[in-house]
């Protein structure tokens, strides 16, 4: 052991596993300390590798494949069991129990082989050692680049104006504009689900809130859609060389809504993209105290809650797949008490609350008991029916919990207030969004089909058509409430990715 050279090159690949899923996943991370648990666990559990291979190969060459090979079968193993999954070979094979024994079958056998040959395989650790430095730092600059896009504190997106005969007198109303992630459209609902959403929906009419019959979303990704959103307009017409998460952050709406004397109050989530608002005056809860997702995404590439779970089941502790979140039922039942205590203040208050409700992991049963987190696969395609079962409980929970927050509202305010309940986009069930020529009309209705709910005082019903989508609808708000010159955009939905989000197919219904 005094030689701990032999030890470089397995460690090298415990450090990119988790640096590539890094590089991949920027919008989950919060900055580089995100990486700290995830990459001490990977250490670690990569010099348990080495200690068991030394103590069975005796010799520190051998010794470093064996434990190259062992870890790189732990890293890979999530990746494999999603796969399988989807592809609905999994349960030929046995389910995971019997995917697991294939795994030591097919690990054993290349290990014999090391631990017997007569050769010292000392070049082949070198080879080993010199593409581990490649892979990571290439890793390391890609993950630098992504990491440094954006977030800049500030942009040159211009305010809208007010024209000053259109700005009414008296109170500004309490503006609450909720993002509902993944909340498809009671149309949809029905049609592709089953499911019948038009009690929840009555109660808001009853309320006083427009429903549009058959709401789209902008775009499909959270993103895209909250910049054009927030922005005001359409992507097409933003700049392009301002980074997504520098519209969301620095956006136009909150910008506006603080010049007219406004308190902005900001939810952070464990998303990157809405960890923080720095120009927020008030963050709930402190961007501090929020958890990112990065860690329970590396914990499910990886064969770690197969290991935990064996252990649980002899301790008696809980264990399984996506139990590292930031996205717990006590964190969101807190969002919505906190919610309810904003109403009834002196000064108007712009509260910008993006929950991640019905969006997975899905958190409640439909009477809004707490349930173990689950994640489907692919985040819930077609035909499988406990993830539908799931999502549908979700919506569920979500209509109990708004109702309850819509009458509290009311309740405590001192001024009729606008209230904005806003889905981004649809479900779709299409696990990893693909590129536009490979959607069938089906998949696409459903992603693009957005709930919306709006309470607009002193707004005639007719002036929210039924297929009108979030870009317009906060742009009637600016301009009925503020006078702001901001007239009615054309209702427009496209089809774009994240990683290409100027690259944008006009959708035609």
């Amino acid at each position: 052991m005094r030689d701990w050279r032999w030890l470089v090159s397995p460690l090298l690949y415990a450090i990119y596993f988790v640096l590539t899923l890094a590089a991949s996943n920027t919008s989950d991370l919060h900055g580089w300390h995100d990486l700290a648990w995830p990459m001490g666990m990977s250490v670690l559990v990569c010099l348990l590798c080495c200690l068991a291979a030394l103590a069975w190969a005796k010799d520190r060459q051998k010794a470093a494949l064996l434990a190259l090979l062992w870890f790189v079968a732990f890293s890979v193993y999530g990746y494999v069991v999603e796969a399988l999954r989807l592809s609905g070979a999994l349960r030929l094979i046995g389910a995971e129990a019997g995917l697991g024994g294939l795994f030591v079958l097919g690990v054993f056998g290349p290990s014999l082989a090391i631990s017997r040959s007569p050769r010292r395989l000392e070049a082949v650790n070198q080879f080993a050692k010199l593409v581990g430095v490649c892979l990571v730092v290439f890793t390391i600059v890609e993950l630098y680049l992504g990491l440094g896009r954006g977030r800049s504190g500030s942009t040159a997106l211009p305010l809208p104006t007010v024209i000053g005969e259109r700005a009414p007198a008296g109170a500004k109303p309490d503006i609450y504009l909720i993002i509902l992630d993944k909340y498809t459209g009671g149309e949809l609902l029905q049609e592709h689900f089953g499911f019948d959403n038009s009690a929840f929906e009555g109660f808001l009419k009853r309320r006083g809130f427009v429903v549009p019959r058959s709401g789209q979303a902008n775009y499909p990704q959270t993103p895209l859609a909250l910049a054009s959103m927030l922005n005001l307009d359409y992507l097409q017409r933003l700049p392009r060389d301002v980074p997504l998460y520098d519209m969301i952050e620095n956006n136009r709406l909150a910008g506006f809504l603080k010049q007219q004397g406004y308190r902005f109050v900001f939810f952070p989530t464990g998303y990157r993209i809405t960890w923080q608002n720095r120009h927020a005056d008030i963050q709930l809860p402190p961007p501090r105290d929020v958890r990112g997702e990065f860690a329970a995404v590396w914990e499910n590439t990886t064969m770690l809650p197969e290991i935990m779970g064996s252990a649980c089941a002899v301790i008696g502790c809980v264990g399984g797949r996506f139990l590292v979140t930031a996205q717990a039922a006590t964190l969101m039942d807190w969002k919505f008490e906190r919610l309810k205590d904003l109403a009834g203040g002196e000064t108007p208050i712009f509260v910008l609350a993006h929950l991640s409700l019905p969006h997975e992991p899905f958190l409640y049963h439909a009477d809004c008991s707490h349930r173990d987190l689950y994640w489907p696969v692919g985040a819930g395609v077609m035909g499988d029916a406990e993830a539908d079962r799931g999502y549908l409980d979700q919506i569920q929970c979500a209509n109990r919990k708004l109702a309850t927050l819509v009458d509290s509202i009311l309740a405590r305010s001192r001024r009729p207030p606008v209230i904005l309940l806003q889905a981004d986009h649809g479900h779709g069930r299409i696990g990893h969004l693909p590129s536009f020529d490979k959607l069938n009309a089906y998949q696409l209705r459903e992603r693009m089909s957005a709930f919306a709910a709006y309470l607009l005082p002193g707004v005639p019903p007719g002036a929210v058509g039924d297929s009108v989508t979030p870009v317009n609808a906060v742009r009637l708000v600016l301009r009925q409430y503020l006078g702001a010159d901001l007239p009615p955009l054309e209702d427009a939905s496209y089809w774009g990715l994240e990683d290409r989000p100027f690259d944008l197919v006009r959708i035609k219904w």
